[in-house]
């Protein structure tokens, strides 16, 4: 597994990653971990979700 530096929270499921990833003929720069889901932007939870990935023990 890689390791990755994360430059930016879009949500409680969702971020972005420095310099982007690459694996199975794929590359990017976005990341959504599977067996998460969270609400999307202007859905009840949403803030407490991205909250929670920006400071998980708060």
């Amino acid at each position: 597994m890689s390791l990755f530096t994360v430059s930016e929270i879009i949500d409680g499921d969702t971020f972005k990653v420095k310099n982007g990833w690459r694996g199975d003929n794929k590359i990017g720069d976005t990341v959504c971990p599977t067996g998460y889901n969270t609400p999307e932007e202007g859905e009840w939870g949403h803030e407490e979700a991205k909250e929670k990935l920006i400071k998980p023990d708060s």
